[in-house]
């Protein structure tokens, strides 16, 4: 599968119990995954994002990754934080809850 020039992995569960959720919202939250992962392979020659499924201790896991060069370790602490970005203006993707 290709996404704007990046080749996606996927290692999807092919059991995965219902899960109890908004629909829409998690849609939206795996694409803002899925954007974000591709743009931080940007400087890659081979760009490459995997999207992984599975089931453990009663959740249903979801595991997005890229070969990316990470994120630099003076604002891990940071990643967490509501609104917390380092893209400009009207670069970043995700609702403002605001």
């Amino acid at each position: 599968m290709k996404l704007s020039n990046v080749e996606v992995e996927l290692n999807l569960c092919e059991t995965l119990p219902a899960a109890q959720c908004d629909a829409s919202q998690i849609q939206q939250v795996v694409l803002n995954l899925l954007l974000n992962a591709a743009e931080a392979t940007h400087a890659r020659a081979e760009r490459r994002v995997r999207v992984e499924t599975a089931v453990g201790d009663g959740i249903v896991i979801l595991n997005v990754s890229d070969n990316g060069e990470g994120i630099p370790p003076e604002i891990q602490a940071r990643i967490f934080d509501p609104f917390f970005t380092t893209k400009s203006d009207g670069k970043g993707v995700g609702w403002d809850w605001r």
